[in-house]
This record gives C-alpha cells, sequence and structure tokens, in this order.
C-alpha cells in the first residue's frame, strides 16, 4: 500500500509532538475520572462494586459511556489544539459515507451469522436459544447507541488519530497499520476473553480485526467502512449470540455453552478473508475512483 490523502490530512494544522502527548494524556485522565464517576453510580444503585454482578444493561452503559470522554477530547484535540477540521479525520469528501458504513457493516454482520450458523450444524447442542425476548430487544436497543459511542471513540483514536500520527512518522503504510492494529490489541488485553481463553487465542483476532479496519480506512480513504465493521461485529456479539466467560455478558438471542476458541479463531479468519474479497467488489461498485477533496486547514 502506498500513502494515502487519508493519512496525508494529518499534514494540516499544527503536529508538534507535546500536541499529540497532551491529547493523549488527556484522553486517559478524562476516560479514568468518567470510569470513576459511573463506577460510584453503580456502587450507588448496586450497593457493591462488583460489576460483573450488575444487570446486563447497567454493565453496559457503566463499560461503554467513557469512550464518550475519548471522543470529546479527540474532538477538542483536533479542532482546537491540531487546528484541522474533524472532517479530515472522518472522511476525506466533507460527508459521511453512509453507503461504505452500511455495506461494510451488513456484509460482516451476515459472514458472522454465516460463521455461527455453521458452527451450529457441526454443534447444535451448543447452541442455545433465548426465549426471554423482551430481555433480548431491550438489551438490544439500548446497546445500540451505546455501542455507536464505543465504536466510534475506537476508530477515532486508532483508525483515525493515531494511524494518521503514525503515518507523519512511518512512510511504509503497512507497518502504519500493523502498529495501530498491535496497541488496539494489546489494550483489549484485559478484557476477560484473554484470561479465560488463552492470549495465543484470543489476540489474534483483536489484532487482525484491528489491521482489517486500519485496511479498510486506507483503502476508503475514511473512517465509514471501519466504521461499520466494528458497530455491527460488537452489536452482533452482544445482542445475537454470547458466550460464558465474555467481558459483555448478555441476553443475547442466542448462547454458545461451550466456546472452542480455536475452531472460532479458524472461522474468523475464514470470515476475514471472505470479507476481504468481497467488499473489494463491492468497494469498486460504490465508489470506483476517490474524489473527494480535503477542507481547508483553519487557521484561525
Amino acid at each position: 500500500m502506498t500513502k494515502t490523502k487519508y493519512l496525508e490530512a494529518a499534514n494540516q494544522g499544527k503536529n508538534g509532538f507535546w500536541i499529540y502527548l497532551l491529547v493523549i494524556v488527556m484522553t486517559v485522565a478524562l476516560t479514568f475520572v468518567v470510569q470513576a464517576v459511573l463506577l460510584g453510580v453503580g456502587f450507588f444503585f448496586e450497593g457493591n462494586l462488583d460489576i460483573f454482578s450488575y444487570p446486563p444493561t447497567t454493565l453496559l452503559w457503566i463499560t461503554m459511556l467513557p469512550f464518550g470522554a475519548i471522543l470529546i477530547v479527540l474532538f477538542f484535540g483536533i479542532r482546537v489544539l491540531h487546528r484541522r477540521t474533524i472532517w479530515s479525520v472522518l472522511s476525506p469528501e466533507k460527508r459521511f459515507r453512509w453507503r461504505f458504513f452500511a455495506a461494510a457493516g451488513a456484509l460482516w454482520f451476515l459472514l458472522s451469522a454465516g460463521g455461527d450458523l455453521f458452527l451450529s450444524l457441526v454443534q447444535p447442542e451448543n447452541y442455545q436459544i433465548n426465549v426471554d425476548f423482551p430481555a433480548v430487544l431491550v438489551y438490544f436497543f439500548v446497546a445500540i447507541g451505546l455501542i455507536a459511542i464505543q465504536i466510534s471513540a475506537e476508530e477515532f483514536l486508532f483508525r483515525g488519530y493515531l494511524m494518521q500520527a503514525f503515518g507523519r512518522i512511518w512512510s511504509n503504510v503497512l507497518f502504519v497499520v500493523i502498529s495501530q492494529a498491535l496497541l488496539f490489541g494489546l489494550l483489549h488485553g484485559a478484557n476477560t476473553e484473554v484470561s479465560e481463553y488463552g492470549f495465543l487465542t484470543t489476540m489474534p483476532f483483536y489484532i487482525g480485526i484491528g489491521i482489517l479496519l486500519g485496511v479498510l480506512t486506507i483503502r476508503t480513504n475514511g473512517l465509514e467502512a471501519a466504521l461499520g465493521v466494528h458497530f455491527f461485529n460488537n452489536l452482533y456479539a452482544t445482542s445475537f449470540v454470547t458466550f460464558q466467560g465474555t467481558s459483555l455478558p448478555s441476553p443475547a438471542l442466542f448462547l454458545i455453552k461451550e466456546y472452542n476458541p480455536q475452531l472460532s479463531l479458524v472461522v474468523f479468519f475464514v470470515i476475514l478473508f471472505v470479507f476481504s474479497v468481497l467488499f473489494k467488489i463491492i468497494k469498486n461498485k460504490i465508489n470506483p475512483k476517490y474524489t473527494g477533496q480535503y477542507s481547508e486547514i483553519d487557521e484561525n
């Protein structure tokens, strides 16, 4: 991959090292503050600090709302400190390209469902349907909004802010993509899935999807496709199929009674390959060539 207009957008505005450092420090600090406040609210209502004993919807907003702090800091840093527009990180065409979001997200969702359909045919006794449909629906609608906040923060931070910053340091785009994916994976190391099923069987998923999202961002010159995949992946993993040991226990439509991380990892890489092939075809039909222009630098 050659360096693209998306990475070159980071050359706009002010880009001193101290600005990047300040934004990252502010992001971490505000996230911890918001998380502490939310834990206090959770303790007030539930009477304990064991968040995994909380109702699923309570655990969901305690987990997801701190990502809103990340978005606030990033928007402030990009707009005020870097003197760049938000569009320079989100989309080169100064508009949200819903076709990329919908096409990438729907394709990933269908392939994920296909993967579970295959596994359910191989191990039909391992999938249990949740007959409490009201609980499934309530959680689903709450999850839509909260997951939107979470994935927006992660995409703006990793595929947007950090990947553009790395692009200013390294000329090798593949190295830029892999670097943010490794960081993305390592920061998910605290997830319960890692301790439950092992580092070597869970990290390839986080790093692999981080690479996919980075490549999508480069190939489409914007975050829309990555946002679509990330949103539908997380919505599917919380509201449609879940398993024991997940970091977000939920009343999903289906429960995998005995999760096999090795088999799931193989299915994931098959999905990754099929998605890459099919989305390349879809992308060429949606937008055969890049025509967008970046907005002017705000010098005021």
